[in-house]
């Protein structure tokens, strides 16, 4: 009986060799494509410059970044990533990046469904804008402008007020008692400087320069502005020549917030403070300006932008730095120090004093025990009303939702700060 072997040569599907080949000429073609994008990304930054991959270009050009910047970035570091891990690597980073889209778009849906319905609207009264971009302080108000501004909570109207600038860009504040006062306070700070949300008559400077007839209060305030703003009013050497009178006090209103302001924090560098000044200490602890955070940090902070869009960062409020490092309270409270410098350089002043808010929980309570230690060791004095009212009360704020300060709260912030810097009724210390 005979014997037939059947032989089946190997296909070319199922060769060991061809199955190399096969990946190697799909890593080599992975490889391709990953550096012709990253060649994509380095001739567009050449050519645009440091303004062209960073945040401000997908703030204010987000479909031209997200096609020219973002996608060839992500395909970049995916076609790389493919081409040089294992197969079973690459399958399992594909089925992860699929998920997290997934669990993405999730959050998206909930977080939409679940956000109160926020209406705030600001507009300039007497034509043109009520801001304007500057490259010092990232912007400032119109000279000369009249803002309105409304906002609303749930359909129910949170507050409908008016703002008017002077010709320097200061919230106007009605005059005080005494018709030609001979000293002045200068306030700085942010929007519970300016008074957002309340009429002239009901902000911070407005109630010191009642109850100090003999002084003069300038609100050089502004939304969103921190310690950085200050310095660099001070810097540009213009306030001494806006001034009327001689001598008298110089306060800062800190909150938590303005830590963030300094550090450039996910929730200010990545949005609306890109531009702000960024500020860090050299080797030899000495104040330094590296430009903003947009172009002076752009790959940090462009990394910021990124973790903020995602929904489910914005679902469970992911901020970038998690916590404020010695450094953070050192380089903001340097920044106050070099202020204080300035002031006397350029005034006759009796005193700067920075003011800490009354603190709404225990952590923003021992961020600011924290950064008091901070201002002692820079020379830097302050006064901490953390204690002043009990927070809890509304009355205290605009609403229950906005935190801003009501007119109660600045009238008692007020009447506290002039006895704490030693002034009379008759302005005197």
């Amino acid at each position: 009986m005979n014997t037939y072997v059947m032989y089946t040569a190997p296909s070319r599907e199922s060769s060991p060799f061809a199955t190399v080949s096969l990946s190697r000429i799909k890593r080599k073609y992975l490889l391709a494509t990953g550096s012709a994008l990253l060649t994509v990304l380095t001739v567009g930054d050449a050519a645009n410059g440091d303004s062209w991959i960073c945040v401000d270009e997908f703030i204010h050009h987000p479909a031209i970044a997200i096609l020219f910047i973002l996608i060839p970035a992500v395909g970049a570091i995916l076609s790389i990533l493919l081409a040089v891990l294992p197969r079973v690597v690459q399958v399992n980073l594909l089925i992860f990046v699929c998920l997290w889209l997934l669990i993405e778009g999730i959050f998206q849906v909930i977080n939409t469904q679940q956000a109160p319905l926020e209406n705030e609207n600001r507009e300039a009264l007497n034509g043109g804008k009520y801001f304007m971009s500057d490259a010092a302080l990232g912007y400032r108000p119109v000279p000369n402008s009249i803002e309105r501004h409304t906002e609303s909570h749930d359909h129910h109207m949170e507050f409908d007020v008016t703002y008017h600038f002077d010709s320097f860009g200061r919230r106007s504040t009605p005059p005080g008692p005494q018709a030609q006062p001979v000293d002045f306070l200068l306030f700085f700070g942010d929007s519970n400087t300016l008074g957002t949300g309340l009429k002239e008559d009901e902000t911070l400077p407005y109630y010191a320069g009642q109850l100090a007839p003999g002084y003069q209060p300038y609100n050089y305030g502004f939304s969103g502005w921190g310690p950085g703003q200050m310095l660099e009013l001070l810097k540009s050497g213009e306030i001494p020549a806006q001034l009327r009178q001689r001598e008298g006090f110089a306060i800062f209103f800190f909150i938590k917030d303005h830590l963030a302001r300094v550090a450039g924090s996910s929730l200010v560098a990545a949005s609306w403070g890109s531009d702000f000044p960024y500020y860090a200490l050299d080797r030899e602890n000495h104040l330094v300006r590296k430009g903003d955070f947009a172009h002076g940090r752009r790959f940090l902070t462009l990394f910021y932008y990124l973790v903020s869009r995602s929904p489910i960062a914005q679902h469970f409020g992911l901020t970038l730095p998690g916590r404020y490092s010695d450094y953070d309270y050192r380089l903001t409270a340097e920044i106050l120090a070099e202020s204080q410098r300035l002031l006397r350089h350029q005034l006759k002043l009796r005193g700067f004093y920075v003011v800490i808010s009354p603190a709404f929980d225990k952590t923003q309570l021992d961020t600011y025990r924290t950064f008091e230690g901070y201002l002692q060791r820079a020379g830097v004095k302050y006064t901490d009303y953390t204690e002043l009212y009990d927070t809890a009360e509304v009355k205290y704020r605009l609403s229950n939702w906005n935190y801003h300060n009501s007119a109660l709260a600045n009238r008692l912030i007020a009447e506290q700060l002039l006895k704490d810097l030693g002034i009379t009724g008759a302005g005197n210390p």
